[in-house]
């Protein structure tokens, strides 16, 4: 969707130039008829000047004496063309230039004079014409000394409307160029105001955007705040103050269970981990294994939960170490493989040496931890377990592959969500808090994990980040 400052200046300029082409149409218009009015003002008086030419000369109309009428028009570089016409409509004279094209005929016997429009002239273009009726006065007899007798007689005058045409299309060029000219500078002008008049609302947005769980305590704070800003400003930083208040609270909470809940479950553990080395009976029932097997993951996921509320808090570094990933992961490997071996699984690793990372060591290896206790604990029994870590350039992936017949791609999808929704077992335990964890751990560290299936329906976590470069590994 398009920003507000786009959606207004499209609207805005949109409007100014429909405007503005309205606006030229109707001028351009008004133009028209204003220099048709001053052409036609001047063909009267051509038509006049042939009837006075007419009344002085009544024989200026017989045949080879055209040149005497065409001399009254005053021919400049403006052609004019002439016709006469008696009142039973034959023509009396014309001009030499029409050469025998006729012009429109008006009929009547005391017509005011007449203006219309001429598709062509004999020169190929169009014209305006006049149309005006004289009375000829004549004496009727034979000797010419008889009573005298009015005759009408209706005179056409045209002419080209070149020059009208050529400075009406040089005023149009001129305000197609002004037009252009102005939209531009308008459309630069409204894009400053519409940036300067919504500066604020960016800058709303940018504190917005800014905001995440480690800075609730800011509050949006701006320098002019338009009052149509200032209720939404005002709600904004009274969410922030409860969001931070609940936030805080959530925080001490946790925190202080889980440092409440480290001594009662290291006690449960050394008392299975003395149970099970007292008693043979109690290895073979694997009872007490699988009591110290849910231990040891409440303890990993406390300890967890602990490394995420300092990181929050700001007591942890995200890239305080230089950790060899090969070894990290063998470590890690080395603690489960006695769960592994009890149930029947086998681990397959492929660790690319030289792995280095700048991370913090105990964030990675809770994540890789949690991870690989998940597979070990929820692989069926008598499959393999597989880790790889690889190198790619800048960048290094590891991953961690077990069988997981009972999932489907909607649950690898909610895997990291803190709810039920993990891998379930026959039992009914499932593994979401723990997911959360890791998942929330490697977005502090800037890691990124992933899950998915393979073609094999087997569950692929996937952790990947930068490397450190070859000449940084050795310093």
């Amino acid at each position: 969707m398009r920003s507000i400052q786009t959606r207004l200046l499209l609207l805005l300029a949109g409007g100014s130039a429909t405007l503005v082409l309205a606006g030229g149409w109707v001028l351009d218009g008004l133009v028209r008829r204003q220099l048709l009015a001053m052409l036609d003002a001047a063909l009267p008086s051509r038509a006049e000047a042939l009837a006075i030419v007419l009344a002085l000369d009544p024989d200026a109309m017989q045949e080879g004496r055209e040149s005497a009428l065409a001399a009254a028009l005053e021919v400049t570089s403006r052609p004019f063309f002439f016709q006469i016409w008696t009142h039973d409509g034959v023509t009396a004279g014309r001009s030499p230039s029409l050469a025998g094209v006729d012009l429109p005929y008006v009929h009547g016997d005391e017509p005011t004079p007449w203006f219309g429009g001429i598709e062509r002239l004999p020169n190929g273009q169009a014209g305006r014409a006049v149309a005006v009726v004289m009375h000829q006065v004549r004496a009727v007899g034979a000797s010419g000394g008889g009573a005298a007798a009015r005759f009408p007689l209706t005179i056409v005058v045209a002419t080209d409307q070149t020059e009208l045409d050529a400075t009406l299309a040089r005023l149009r060029r001129v305000a197609l160029l002004i037009v252009l000219v102005a939209l531009g500078v308008g459309v630069l002008t409204l894009r400053w105001v519409l940036r300067s008049g919504l500066a604020p609302l960016r800058e709303l947005a940018e504190q917005a955007r800014g905001l995440d769980a480690r800075s609730l305590a800011s509050r949006f704070e701006l320098e002019r705040v338009p009052s149509e800003l200032v209720p939404i400003r005002d709600r904004l930083n009274e969410l922030l103050e409860r969001l931070q208040a609940a936030f805080d609270h959530e925080q001490r909470f946790t925190s202080s269970l889980a440092h409440e809940l480290r001594t009662p479950i290291a006690e449960l553990r050394t008392l299975a981990e003395v149970a099970l080395r007292a008693d043979p009976a109690a290895r073979s029932s694997g009872n007490y294994q699988a009591f110290l097997t849910s231990v040891e993951r409440i303890q990993s996921l406390v300890q967890a939960l602990l490394l995420l509320r300092r990181s929050e808090a700001g007591q942890l570094e995200r890239a305080g170490d230089r950790v060899e990933l090969g070894t990290l992961v063998q470590d890690v490997l080395d603690d489960h493989e006695a769960s592994a071996a009890q149930r029947r699984l086998s681990i397959e690793a492929e660790i690319a040496d030289g792995v280095w990372l700048d991370t913090n060591r105990a964030m990675l290896r809770a994540i890789v931890d949690n991870l690989l206790r998940n597979a070990v604990e929820y692989a069926p029994t008598g499959t393999a377990v597989r880790v790889d870590v690889e190198r790619t350039g800048a960048s290094f992936a590891c991953r961690i592959r077990n069988a997981a017949p009972a999932l489907d791609e909607e649950s690898v999808a909610r895997l990291f969500e803190p709810r039920k929704g993990g891998q379930t077992r026959r039992d009914g335990s499932h593994l979401g808090l723990g997911l959360a964890l890791c998942n929330a751990l490697a977005r502090f560290v800037g890691l990124e994990l992933a899950a998915a299936l393979d073609p094999e329906h087997r569950l692929v976590f996937t952790i990947a980040g930068p490397a450190r470069a070859d000449a940084d590994q050795r310093r």
